[in-house]
């Protein structure tokens, strides 16, 4: 399927290609989309709107039936693929407690959450090229890029722990795919939201109240998550499972020819 006709079946199911804040029942992806024909730029375009559609913001995050099915789609790619790698095994059975029965395995999501986030921190500390997988610094951090980091006394030889941190050292000048795709989240969440939250209301107590956004950048919230996870602070946030696989999942289908070395 080509990304025209994506667009144009997604306007014909939700009336834009941007999805809808009250989505129509009859118009689940994966009863009207043959997943097969997709190619894999229309697989992370979907993964893309479903997670931005989700919300940006973990106070705010909801999913539907969608998450679940596309999800599901890339995990049976995952399988399928058989990549052999001691790090993506446990990532593939964050995929098989997702699709458990709810009632048994919330905290088993909230378990992979804490996973998933130290995964993600150490594959973008893996794929830096200032920093070692322990986060010490091994390159000096050019000035305009220090002056937007959580401290401006980093050095060589000294250790990065903040995700966040981490993630605009990762991004900076890098014209890796996932790279691009985590510097155009925020305009883009900002922009995608601001369409689809244009005539949302929530009917409460009989009123309706106009639907309100606040965007919560890339890096506040994964700095967040990964702090209130891993310092106990809130370890049971499992909405962030759906986050953070789909992170993975993007991650995944940029890299499919060399995820195995991951």
């Amino acid at each position: 399927m080509t990304t025209i006709q994506l667009e144009n079946k997604l306007t014909e199911l939700w009336g834009d290609k941007v999805k809808p804040f009250n989505v129509p029942q009859t118009s689940r992806l994966i009863n009207n989309i043959d997943f097969s024909t997709l190619t894999t730029e229309n697989l992370i375009t979907l993964l893309d709107i479903l997670v931005k559609a989700s919300g940006s913001d973990r106070s705010g995050f909801s999913v539907d039936y969608d998450n679940y099915d596309i999800l599901n789609f890339v995990r049976q790619k995952l399988i399928n693929a058989n990549h052999q790698s001691v790090r993506i095994n446990p990532i593939r059975r964050c995929y098989d407690i997702l699709f458990n029965n709810n009632s048994t395995t919330e905290g088993l999501f909230a378990l992979s959450s804490m996973y998933l986030v130290a995964e993600l921190e150490h594959l973008l500390k893996k794929e830096s090229k200032y920093l070692e997988t322990d986060g010490t610094l091994i390159k000096a951090i050019p000035r305009p890029l220090l002056n937007k980091l959580s401290r401006n006394n980093y050095r060589i030889g000294r250790r990065v722990n903040q995700i966040g941190d981490i993630l605009k050292i990762y991004c900076y000048r890098s014209k890796s795919p996932f790279a691009i795709y985590l510097k155009s989240y925020d305009k883009k969440t900002k922009a995608f939201m601001k369409v689809r939250l244009k005539d949302a209301f929530n009917t409460i107590n009989g009123r309706k109240i106009k639907v309100k956004y606040v965007h919560s950048k890339l890096d506040d919230r994964i700095n967040t998550s990964r702090n209130q996870i891993m310092h106990g602070e809130n370890s049971y946030l499992i909405g962030e499972i759906f986050f953070f696989l789909t992170l993975h999942a993007i991650y995944y289908l940029l890299n499919e020819s060399t995820y195995s070395e991951y």
